[in-house]
C-alpha cells in the first residue's frame, strides 16, 4: 500500500455475515423472503364431514380464490353450501392486501441499506411491518373463529354435519416471518433515535 494513498473501502458485507450480526436491515429482508415464500403454502385449511356426503376437505394458499378469507371473503353459509355441491366459491385473496405492505417495507429498507435518506424512512418501514404483523394474526384468529362459527351455523339449523379448521402452516410461517421483519424494523428505528 502506498503511503498516503486511502485505504479501500469494503463494500457492505454478505447478507449471511450480515443475518449472523443481527443487522436489523438484513433481518428485514429475510422475514420478506420467507413471508412471500409463505404464501405458496397452504394458509387456511377445512374438514367438513356429513353423513350423506362423507369427508370433504380443502385447503388454500394465500393466492386461493376458494377460501374464506378475511379481507376479501364471504359468508360461511355460502362457503358451506359450496363445499357440499363441490363448486368452488371465489373470494379474492389476501396476497392482494398483504403484497403492497411488503414491497412497501423492503423497498424501504432497500432504500436505507444504499445510503438513501428518506424523510421518515425508518419510521414507515416499522409501521409497514408492524401493520403486515398485526393483520396476519387478525387473519389467523379469523380462521380460526370461521370454522367455529360455521359449525355454529350448522347446529342452529339442525345439521349433524361437523367442521374443524383454521389458520395452517403458510399462515404461522408469514406470521413469524412478519414478526421478524417487525423486529428488525423496529430495532432499527431505535437505532437510529440513539444516535
Amino acid at each position: 500500500m502506498v503511503a498516503g494513498a486511502p485505504a479501500a473501502t469494503a463494500g457492505p458485507a454478505p447478507l449471511l455475515e450480515q443475518l449472523k450480526r443481527g443487522d436489523s436491515a438484513a433481518l428485514v429482508l429475510l422475514g420478506a423472503v420467507l413471508v412471500a415464500a409463505s404464501t405458496f403454502l397452504p394458509w387456511a385449511k377445512v374438514t367438513f364431514f356429513a353423513a350423506e356426503t362423507g369427508e370433504i376437505s380443502d385447503s388454500g394458499n394465500a393466492w386461493a380464490t376458494d377460501m374464506p378469507w378475511r379481507i376479501t371473503g364471504f359468508g360461511a353459509e355460502e362457503f358451506r353450501v359450496g363445499l357440499v355441491e363441490g363448486r368452488t366459491i371465489t373470494g379474492g385473496t389476501d396476497a392482494l392486501a398483504f403484497v403492497p405492505l411488503l414491497i412497501a417495507a423492503v423497498a424501504l429498507v432497500l432504500a436505507a441499506r444504499q445510503g438513501k435518506r428518506i424523510t421518515y424512512g425508518a419510521e414507515a418501514a416499522a409501521a409497514c411491518c408492524a401493520l403486515l404483523f398485526g393483520l396476519l394474526v387478525v387473519e389467523a384468529v379469523h380462521l380460526g373463529g370461521w370454522a367455529a362459527d360455521l359449525q355454529q351455523l350448522i347446529v342452529q339449523t339442525g345439521g349433524t354435519a361437523t367442521v374443524d379448521g383454521g389458520a395452517a402452516i403458510g399462515l404461522w410461517v408469514a406470521i413469524a416471518a412478519a414478526g421478524l421483519m417487525a423486529f428488525g424494523a423496529i430495532r432499527s428505528l431505535l437505532a437510529g433515535r440513539a444516535r
